[in-house]
């Protein structure tokens, strides 16, 4: 029969777990560390697919961006929470953006309302061009009015 280790070794064994899993969180929470993931840094959407309050989504550069109407303007917004990187999901009925990692909101601007996020959802550039928009990417700025 093998003794059982010493508490020295049980408390190393701890900590190594723990570190294992702490390094599993944000994988297991939606986010995706490390450089964006290949793809367009570019995408186009036809103009008219944006009418009556249309939201479309595209990505960029491996990253879910919305894309819609504001006024007489054209917005795209990056659909990844800045807290931690999870995806984030426009709720028509309350007219909010919502986090499930940490039941973050964020109004309809992309600013933070309530939880642990406190900056806005990033935007990227956006622009009509014919009878489509085009956005690209990267150079992304905060939304207006943010923390």
């Amino acid at each position: 029969m093998e003794p059982l280790p010493s508490p020295g070794r049980r408390r190393a064994l701890r900590v190594l777990a723990c570190g294992a899993l702490l390094a599993a969180l944000p994988a297991a929470c939606g986010r995706r560390p490390g450089p964006p993931a290949a793809g367009p840094a570019r995408a186009v959407v036809p103009l008219a697919a944006l009418d009556g309050g249309a939201r479309v989504r595209v990505t960029l550069l491996g990253r879910p961006v919305e894309v819609r109407r504001e006024g007489d303007a054209v917005v795209a917004t990056s659909l990844r929470c800045t807290h931690w990187g999870c995806d984030v999901r426009w709720d028509a009925a309350s007219s909010r953006y919502l986090c499930a990692c940490h039941d973050g909101v964020l109004d309809a601007e992309g600013r933070p309302m309530l939880g642990p996020v406190t900056k806005p959802l990033v935007r990227y550039p956006a622009a009509v061009e014919g009878d489509s928009v085009v956005v690209r990417a990267p150079a992304p700025t905060p939304a207006r009015g943010g923390a």
